[in-house]
């Protein structure tokens, strides 16, 4: 998501900072756009919304304390029209949810669940002050000479005040704003780190230029090495995702097999179930999923908390999905799966901890309604009975 994201938000802020001499006719329609396309990011996901709230607020403050009195008429009607072009896409997103008849599972999703359950569980320990040095450190590290080249930028640019267009001012917002994001929920996930790539890169392309580092000498070649170094290892990784994913601890179980054996024992219409957090074996396997529940983690409460605690099973149910198991099987019945894979036994992605017995009502419509067929890498495979 945060790769997508950063498309529609690189495209906003361009549009923001271009040409700030254009008539102001010009400038208000780039603003709208700008605003239409922040909102598009945060369709994709709410944090998004960092270059929005740092737009808004370079336009209301920064942009007038660089530019003068005179840029505060115009940076309160340039936000005027950029919060309309924000508010009319999400108004017309709504109306299409709302055809689609999801638009409250929206809200619930992206909104509801996230503020109440899973931000809440992730600062509830101390814990994540060592999540943030472990899993951040890293990324930090391989960023240094990109933080060091964009803090420059900022320095430079204040002692000489050399930001005519303001646009020094508005990237360090976004980034500001873009790194507040990333603690939200005390996860720090990996991938949610690229959401701060985009204006730290900016920025930093601008310390580039604007600084005279002698790239010569050992200062510039240091930094030109902490810039390259870090692209290649990133570049080299991704050409080897599954060896790259084993030299951080996190080695993919074989799923192919019992990929293999939905995608041979189905039929392309048919809908199928993975109890698990293992949607690979759906992609695998080129069969959709009957059940919304791509992944199984919100309805445990592995999603609330993660694996970076381990609850009591009876306080981690409590962070399941409100009425979760009953939308599951409503759609596991609408859909008639075909088959269900059990991937608990075979503990793919840790689901050892959570059995199909210790859901009682999803255990007894499994084995009222199917029968077991096979099993396949430690996975068991259920099939529908044939109806009477």
């Amino acid at each position: 998501c945060e790769l997508l994201f950063s498309l529609p938000l690189a495209m906003a802020a361009a549009l923001l900072v271009t040409r700030q001499d254009r008539r102001a006719a010009s400038q208000l329609l780039m603003a709208l756009a700008a605003g239409a396309l922040c909102a598009a990011a945060t369709l994709i996901k709410p944090t998004a919304v960092s270059l929005f709230g740092a737009a808004l607020l370079w336009l209301g403050v920064a942009r007038p304390l660089v530019l003068g009195r005179a840029a505060i008429a115009r940076g309160l009607a340039l936000g005027a029209v950029l919060v309309a072009g924000f508010a009319g896409t999400w108004g017309l997103a709504a109306l299409y949810f709302r055809s689609l008849g999801v638009w409250d599972d929206l809200l619930f999703w992206a909104f509801e669940w996230t503020t109440l359950t899973y931000v809440p569980t992730g600062f509830s320990s101390f814990g994540w002050l060592q999540r943030f040095a472990t899993a951040y450190g890293l990324w930090y590290a391989g960023c240094a000479a990109l933080l060091f080249l964009a803090a420059r930028a900022v320095v430079l640019a204040a002692r000489r005040r050399a930001d005519p267009t303001g646009v020094i001012s508005l990237l360090a917002l976004w980034s500001l704003a873009a790194f507040a994001g990333t603690l939200l929920g005390g996860r720090f996930y990996d991938h949610y780190f690229p959401a701060l790539v985009a204006p730290l890169a900016a920025l930093a392309g601008i310390g580039a230029a604007s600084t005279d580092l002698g790239w010569g000498r050992w200062p510039g070649r240091l930094v030109a090495a902490g810039t390259a170094l870090p692209a290649a290892f990133c570049f080299v990784a991704g050409m080897n995702f599954e060896a790259a994913n084993a030299l951080f601890g996190d080695t993919r179980l074989p799923y192919e097999e019992v990929a293999g054996y939905v995608k041979a024992r189905t039929r392309a219409s048919d809908r199928v179930f993975v109890w698990g957090y293992y949607p690979l074996i759906y992609v695998g396997a080129d069969r959709l999923a009957a059940t919304r529940f791509v992944g199984c983690h919100y309805l445990t409460g592995y999603a609330a908390v993660g694996l970076a605690r381990h609850l009591p099973p009876h306080e981690e149910d409590k962070l399941g999905v409100p009425k979760g198991f009953e939308t599951l099987l409503h759609e596991l019945e609408e859909h008639r799966a075909e088959l269900i894979v059990d991937t608990a036994p075979a503990n793919l992605h840790h689901w050892q901890r959570y059995p199909l017995e210790r859901y009682p009502l999803l255990a007894e419509y499994v084995h009222s309604r199917y029968v077991r067929e096979a099993e396949v890498g430690g996975n068991i495979i259920y099939r529908r009975k044939p109806a009477p």
